[in-house]
């Protein structure tokens, strides 16, 4: 689904929405981010910002938003040596290993995820998605402040 992502971006790159300037105010409300979940996000909603009123299927965006939540928890859980530096947790894996943990910043991680699978799955495994689901994710990485949250 990340390749086909990249193949969208690469192929609306002449869009109105400048990549390079969404990076950039992406990177400064989330300066903690990783570089990696940098692009994911800065792919995703550049990728929505291009398309949100067209008729597509919105699956590579959810996907996007997705793997930066992944991405980000893997890098907490290391931080916090729950899991191994070299260790990659699924974003299952992830909601399980927080059965056994708990982290007093996120009393409500367990909904977040649950939330977040049940979109991602939606999409990664049927390769469909609507706006209203990205949309949906997307308010709770932006404004419900989950994605400041995991990252601080």
């Amino acid at each position: 689904m990340h390749k086909i992502a990249l193949s969208m971006k690469e192929a609306n790159k002449d869009s109105n929405v400048d990549y390079i300037q969404l990076k950039e105010k992406i990177e400064k409300r989330f300066p903690n981010l990783h570089p990696d979940s940098l692009e994911f996000l800065t792919t995703g909603e550049y990728l929505y910002q291009v398309h949100q009123d067209n008729i597509i299927d919105f699956a590579p965006i959810v996907v996007e938003f997705s793997k930066v939540v992944e991405n980000e928890l893997n890098h907490s859980l290391k931080n916090h040596n729950i899991i191994n530096k070299k260790q990659s947790l699924t974003l299952g894996q992830i909601y399980h290993k927080f059965n056994n943990v708990s982290i007093k910043n996120w009393p409500n991680i367990h909904e977040f995820l649950e939330l977040v699978i049940k979109l991602r799955n939606g999409s990664a495994h049927t390769g469909k998605s609507t706006k209203s689901k990205v949309n949906s994710l997307r308010n709770m990485l932006f404004n419900d402040n989950w994605l400041q949250l995991i990252t601080n």
